[in-house]
This record gives structure tokens, sequence and C-alpha cells, in this order.
């Protein structure tokens, strides 16, 4: 399946969950023959998608709540809270903003909450399963800063449902027997990859150490200090381009974050 016979799916103005992550794998949803194996990558992509907007939504309350705290002491807390003005979106409130896939509500509250703090002090307390829609141009952002290898390319104006009232997991009205999903609750997209073949697993606690040990390594050997993360990252990635590897400087820094604590797990 090349991408050039994906392109009709960029007519269509929203998308479901399950098409969405099909159409990452370069899968045609609409194709009458899906192997197993590719029904569960598809699987398996579809829910990392939904832990990504949950944990965005999760991400969204803390942030909220932290400003309401503030606001109950406005005087003294003046500063921080023209700070929390200041910030225009999710992807701005975390070191790890490829983590994090927003939905429309999350983007829409959280602008609320931090434009009008006084009269706007919490997100708004509604079920953000009971629909849950996302920009098409934010899954590709999302895509980009996970190096996740895509074999399509997302149209902004397209929308993906995440949820619906049918496949919302937290629904007063219990699971849905029509939901995409079969699972009650989320941990991560580590949780599922029993489904997909070995290659597709994600890396153990074990070996992501060993790895970030080795680029610790490196690093030092090449006279760059991991501990300045933003630097070595840049370098990094000039270097990566100058290979012509294509590497965000966002993720190759969040990598050299956990460089310490990997090395403190092989220390004798």
């Amino acid at each position: 399946m090349n991408q050039e016979s994906l392109r009709h799916w960029q007519l269509i103005h929203e998308i479901s969950l399950t098409e969405a992550a099909s159409l990452v794998l370069g899968i045609d949803p609409a194709s009458p023959i899906i192997t197993p194996v590719d029904h569960s990558r598809v699987t398996v992509y579809a829910r990392a998608i939904a832990d990504a907007v949950q944990r965005a939504n999760l991400h969204a309350w803390q942030n909220a709540k932290l400003l309401d705290r503030l606001m109950l002491y406005s005087e003294e807390n003046a500063e921080a809270i023209e700070a929390h003005k200041l910030v225009l979106d999710i992807w701005e409130c975390s070191d790890s903003p490829e983590h994090f896939l927003p939905s429309l509500e999350i983007r829409h509250s959280l602008a609320a909450v931090f434009s009008d703090p006084e009269n706007v002090p919490i997100l708004l307390p509604v079920d953000p399963w009971y629909t849950a829609t996302v920009y098409a141009g934010e899954l590709n952002r999302w895509i980009r800063e996970n190096n996740i290898a895509s074999a399509y390319k997302f149209a902004d104006d397209q929308k993906v449902l995440v949820t619906t009232q049918l496949t919302n997991w937290h629904s007063q009205h219990g699971p849905s027997p029509l939901s995409e999903l079969d699972v009650p609750d989320l941990e991560g997209v580590s949780r599922f990859s029993e489904e997909v073949d070995p290659g597709d697993k994600p890396l153990g606690t074990k070996e992501r150490n060993v790895l970030l040990t080795i680029l610790g390594v490196v690093c030092s050997e090449a006279k760059m200090d991991y501990r300045r993360h933003a630097k070595t990252a840049g370098l990094i990635q000039s270097t990566a381009t100058q290979m012509g590897v294509s590497i965000g400087e966002t993720t190759i820094e969040n990598h050299l974050k956990k460089i310490p604590e990997a090395l403190a797990s092989r220390m004798k």
C-alpha cells in the first residue's frame, strides 16, 4: 500500500481513531483484506493515540488546578498568574510535548482558563471521554515528535474522532457494545505490545538503560556534556542532519535527561 493510494482519505473531513491508526501504518481502512498482524498493529497505534489524549487531559487538569490554587492568593502570586496567561496551549505546558495529543475540548477549555483565570478558575468539569476529537494537524505533530514512520500525511483540516458517546470508557452508561476498543482502561501502549510482532515491541527497562548508558559514554568521549540538554541536543541533531538522519531536537533532549538515572542503574 503506497501513500499515493491513500490520498482519497484526505477528502474525508472526520475519521475515526481506528481509521487514523490504519492510515499511519499505510493500510487503507476500507480494504476488505486486513491480516491479523496488521489488525494487531492498528490496535496498538489506536491505543497509543488514545493514551496520548488521556495523558494530555490529565496534564491540562493539573495545570488548571495549579492556576486555581494561585488565584486563592492572587496578589502574592501575581507574577506566576501572568506567566500562566501567556501559555497558549498544552504543548507549552510540558517538557515532553511529544507525549501529548490534546483534544479540541481540552485546548479550548485550557485556553479559557489561562486567558481569563478570574472568571474561569478551573477547567470545565466535563467528562473528557464523552467526546474527544483532535485536529489532524496535531496528530501530524505528535507523529513527527515521536519519530513514527507514518505512511500518511493527514490534512490539517481533518478531524480524528478519538471517542464518542458510544466509545466512552468512563461514560455513566457503562461500556458500549459498539465500542471500537474493547478494553476498559489504558496504561500506555507497552501494555498492548504483546499483540504485535516481537520486532515492534517497545524497549524493556534494562535494554533502554543500556542504550542510554552507551549514549552517555559516547557523549563523554565526544566531549559533549549530556547534562546540558538543550545545547547537546542541538549538536546531535545537527550531526544527524549532516548524516541525512531526521531526529527531533526535543526528542533528543528528553533522552539526554534520562542518562543520569540510567548510569546510576549500571554503576558497580
